[in-house]
């Protein structure tokens, strides 16, 4: 017991914030999007464990090519993954490959080496109201194989320590949170959700995104009529000018 809880000191001591881990839906409009993860190591985590790092770095590469993105090397310790989708359904597809163990596991996807053990689903449904489109989202995030538990079922390390996560939606118009016992902030047109390291962290959102065709189909509809008015109709105290 004297081991275990000096070797927890340890670990909260040198890997004190070693990963910062955010992940973002990004709605640029109804046909265009992205997916992105953006990982931040600590130094002292290379340190200790270079090789495995590497290794998951290589692998987070293979699931972006797998899925048409790319990983982007930002700084000597941050990286981001980009992959970008065209539609919801898509969306949940390329989400669930990613993050999803059970959808990774039938389709050959699962791999040995993961230092964030993040088990995530999400489904989609989109409702077209002419000028824009509804997208209402539901998550669950398995966070519980990020903590420590003792025979009596006790979290003795959360990992809150240790990682940093948080979930990332943006939205060209208003993302709107539907139950009020997540932990969420704001920024610009961020809706940030703070998940909760050795806990199962759901949360359903509605996501408002502009419909450019309903928006094209109906100026047509106004110029239409407007051009009918003005060609057959006179204006008022004005004189036919034929003979």
């Amino acid at each position: 017991m004297r081991i275990l809880s000096a070797l927890l000191l340890v670990i909260m001591v040198f890997l004190s914030g070693c990963v910062r881990y955010d992940v973002g839906i990004d709605f640029q409009n109804q046909h265009r999007g992205e997916i992105i993860q953006n990982i931040s190591l600590a130094p002292q985590l290379n340190r200790l464990s270079q090789k495995e790092v590497q290794q998951w770095i290589d692998n987070l590469q293979q699931r972006a090519l797998n899925l048409n993105g790319r990983l982007e090397n930002v700084s000597e310790n941050s990286y981001r993954v980009i992959i970008p989708f065209s539609r919801g359904k898509e969306l949940s597809d390329k989400f669930n490959q990613l993050y999803h163990q059970e959808t990774r596991r039938k389709n050959n996807l699962s791999d040995k080496i993961d230092l964030v053990n993040l088990d995530a689903q999400m489904s989609i449904k989109q409702t077209n109201l002419l000028l824009v489109e509804r997208n209402l989202m539901n998550f669950t995030v398995d966070l519980r194989g990020l903590a420590m538990v003792s025979q009596e079922g006790n979290i003795i390390l959360s990992s809150g320590s240790l990682l940093d996560l948080n979930l990332f939606i943006t939205s060209p118009l208003t993302t709107r949170l539907i139950q009020q016992n997540a932990q969420i902030s704001r920024k610009n047109r961020d809706l940030i959700w703070h998940l909760q390291p050795g806990q199962v962290n759901h949360l359903e959102v509605v996501c408002w995104v502009p419909s450019y065709l309903g928006i094209g189909g109906l100026l047509i509809v106004i110029l239409f009529f407007a051009g009918y008015y003005l060609r057959y109709k006179r204006i008022p105290g004005t004189a036919d000018l034929n003979p």
